[in-house]
């Protein structure tokens, strides 16, 4: 049968740790990107006359301009 020590488990979870974080890092990474793109492109929108409000599933646009 296998015999592990403790370094060796040491060693499991600083593996495991690093693989956790960069693909924690990663979806994050995406994420902003995706908020960045979505942003910009909500910007062209209102330079066009949209109105655009962020809520909480998304993005929602209206066309012609809402009246306050």
């Amino acid at each position: 049968m296998f015999r592990f020590t403790i370094r060796d488990l040491l060693w499991l979870m600083v593996v495991v740790g690093l693989a956790v974080g960069w693909l924690a890092d990663r979806q994050l990474s995406n994420a902003r990107q995706w908020r960045s793109r979505a942003e910009s492109l909500a910007t062209i929108c209102r330079n066009y006359g949209f109105t655009i409000v962020w809520d909480g599933d998304g993005v929602n646009g209206e066309y012609p301009p809402a009246k306050p």
